[in-house]
């Protein structure tokens, strides 16, 4: 079982949704009101989210043409355009850059 210590038991964000799929078929039938079900909908939701994030996307650079204009980057999960190549996260998604 997980720890919630700063220094205990920990797993990946794959591994932690894997676990909180797996509880949709242990719960008992009458615990699963509507209002669990959609509070375990965000919970699961978050998570996913956040692990597509930590796992990166690789971003596009576009070479400029010609030497006084900056290459540009386009984020790999949103296609958000960047002006600055130094980013290693995306800023206006938080996607983390290969």
């Amino acid at each position: 079982m997980l720890e919630l210590k700063g220094t205990g038991k920990c797993c990946d964000e794959i591994e932690a949704i894997e676990f909180l799929e797996s509880l949709a078929d242990i719960i008992d039938e009458d615990v699963k009101t509507e209002e669990f079900c959609e509070e375990y909908e965000v919970v699961l939701n978050t998570f996913r989210y956040v692990a597509k994030k930590n796992i990166g996307a690789k971003k596009k650079i576009i070479k400029a043409k010609y030497k006084k204009y900056k290459d540009f980057q386009y984020c790999g999960n949103c296609g958000f355009e960047d002006r600055e190549p130094a980013y290693k996260y995306c800023p206006n998604c938080g996607t983390r850059y290969l």
